[in-house]
């Protein structure tokens, strides 16, 4: 999750404000319950929605305004129809989530694979993605494998939690961003061939290090020339 505002108890939701229990949202507003939806305003207890607004227990909609079960209803009506499931109440959120979890599984189909724009892809949900294998929550990757949660990484494998600035040729990384060659790391920023290192950030060819700021050539934290290393 990145680039959020006032978002509270939420999974991989991006660019996106006043969200409670969201997850796979993209630039989605005030919304409670949403999940596998971009663009979206004002929708609550929904799924699988694209440029919707004022949506209530829907799914599989584009560019939707005022729908309840995917019927469409005039404003009016629609804003007297969502004020009787009294959502601002416990009673009415406990309803609401029990229609989201029980009614609408059998009343809207299901997506098997959730991905977009994407070219030999394995996994869900994937977008803008291309030979992605065995991977999940992705986003604007290419040719990597097995991996979770992976924005703008390239050419890697055995990676968890990475972006939101380029990598690449990394293998066994966590929660890492900006890297070119590096291996066995966590918590390591903008960096080059690093390895079996953490928390390093803006540093190249280090080994076994941890907490440093800039430095390179650097083996257990301890610096030495180039040629030495």
């Amino acid at each position: 999750s990145a680039y959020n505002k006032n978002c509270v108890d939420n999974l991989s939701i991006f660019k996106s404000e006043l969200l409670y229990e969201c997850y796979f949202c993209k630039n989605c507003y005030h919304c409670l319950y949403l999940s596998h939806s971009d663009n979206c305003r004002d929708c609550h207890f929904s799924r699988d929605l694209k440029g919707c607004e004022n949506c209530l227990f829907c799914a599989n909609l584009h560019q939707k305004k005022y729908c309840i079960f995917n019927k469409p209803y005039p404003k009016e009506e629609y804003e007297k129809i969502l004020a009787s499931y009294n959502l601002q109440t416990n009673t009415g959120i406990t309803e609401a989530r029990r229609i989201l979890a029980e009614d609408m599984a059998t009343k809207f189909p299901v997506r098997a694979v959730y991905q977009v724009q994407c070219e030999n892809c394995e996994g869900s949900p994937i977008s803008n993605c291309k030979n992605i294998r065995h991977a999940f929550f992705c986003t604007d990757s290419e040719d990597s494998a097995y991996g979770f949660e992976l924005n703008a990484v390239y050419s890697s494998q055995d990676t968890d939690n990475m972006g939101y600035d380029k990598s690449e040729h990394c293998y066994l990384l966590i929660g890492c961003l900006g890297l070119f060659d590096c291996m066995g790391c966590n918590a390591c920023w903008n960096g080059s061939n690093i390895r079996y290192s953490h928390f390093c950030f803006s540093c190249h060819d280090c080994f076994g290090c941890a907490s440093l700021h800039q430095q390179n050539h650097c083996i257990l934290n301890t610096q030495y020339s180039k040629e030495e290393y």
